[in-house]
């Protein structure tokens, strides 16, 4: 049951389109000022979700409340909600100006209060001098934040934001998502921004919320995810690379050792006896690991390829066909066809139970 005092309150939320589900039985708690981002791959709910806080969906099942108030059967325009979509949705034949003071024009607000709240908006957004212009004479970046900024004169007790970087170029992106956050900051707004890139979740995010298949997966901080996934999904959908994904077994006559299929050896923190010889998954991210001569603690390796990234090395190969990925920060001689050894970091390691995918918490 969502908190009374909170920003965005779900209980419960279900949503059919006849007899296909979209979201089951979800429920979130969304303080007020917080940064919360919705992710995860396509079709997974995420979107859907959004719309139905703004009221552009009903629900089938489940509460809506906004600042504590039930707007569960409220009109889009009645929720105190401003909405950042895709494809910015602004008015062609309006100038930048126009588009901006719409929805204060049509409440009817003095010219003094819709000069003041523009004029305010676009000194944050470096918009000052585009505001005599019209969308099409405007770059991508620059159409964002005029629909930024028509979001933020309405001074909603929510923005909620749809994708809004994804028709944008990578360098573009980037600068985008600093904007944001900072507009975040600036306002100390409440924000719940869907994307189905962990990149941006990451770095913008105080807290996520990984969905697969209408359901929440994971609730956390970004550090929380990529240091603690609950499940082999988050485990794999957060982080880049993903994370490391090894079969084997913890060994019958000692629950802190993993083997693997091919019979390599690895120290693991200890989950309990009730893991041995039971088939699991060996997690470890790819800047967790070193190549290693010591054959007693590592994992034995056929490199298929080596990329160069500027920053970084990263060493793909494989390991009895699953495939791994090492990331090094110096130069490195490997090349493809070598046989090599990892050594998985020592505390850093997950391991997951292979028939359920959730993590096993290590033993006290």
């Amino acid at each position: 049951m969502a908190r009374m005092n909170s920003a965005v309150g779900l209980n419960s939320i279900s949503k059919s389109f006849g007899a296909v589900k979209i979201i089951e039985n979800l429920s979130l708690d969304i303080p007020k000022g917080e940064f919360c981002v919705l992710v995860g791959p396509s079709g997974c709910g995420k979107s859907t979700l959004l719309r139905m806080i703004a009221g552009l969906e009903d629900t089938t099942s489940g509460d809506v409340l906004i600042e504590g108030s039930d707007v569960t059967h409220a009109s889009a325009r009645n929720r105190d909600i401003a909405m950042v979509f895709q494809n910015y949705a602004l008015y062609p034949h309006m100038t930048v100006a126009e588009n901006m003071s719409f929805s204060m024009r049509l409440k009817k607000s003095s010219k003094t209060e819709i000069d003041k709240a523009v004029k305010h908006a676009a000194d944050i957004l470096s918009l000052s001098s585009l505001l005599d212009r019209y969308p099409r004479q405007l770059s991508g970046g620059q159409r964002q934040r005029v629909a930024m900024g028509r979001a933020m004169v309405r001074n909603p007790k929510v923005f909620l934001f749809d994708e809004p970087l994804s028709n944008l170029d990578a360098n573009l992106r980037v600068q985008m998502r600093s904007e944001i956050r900072d507009l975040h900051n600036r306002l100390g707004a409440t924000t719940v921004y869907v994307t189905h890139d962990q990149v941006e979740a990451m770095t913008m995010a105080d807290k996520i919320v990984v969905m697969r298949g209408g359901a929440i997966e994971q609730v956390g901080s970004p550090t929380e995810l990529y240091d603690a996934p609950a499940n082999t999904f988050v485990a794999k959908f957060m982080g880049s690379p993903m994370m490391n994904l090894i079969e084997g077994e913890i060994a019958q006559d000692d629950d802190s050792v993993f083997l693997t299929k091919a019979g390599d050896r690895v120290k693991v923190r200890s989950r309990g006896q009730q893991t041995r010889g039971r088939p699991h998954l060996l997690g470890f991210r790819s800047e967790h690991c070193e190549i290693t001569a010591d054959n007693v603690n590592a994992i034995s390796l056929k490199v298929f390829s080596t990329e160069f990234t500027g920053a970084d090395t990263l060493i793909i190969a494989k390991a009895e066909g699953q495939n791994v990925i090492v990331s090094l920060k110096e130069r490195t001689r490997v090349k493809k066809g070598d046989n090599i050894m990892i050594s998985p970091s020592a505390g850093l390691e997950h391991l997951f139970d292979k028939s359920t995918g959730n993590a096993l918490p290590v033993a006290n």
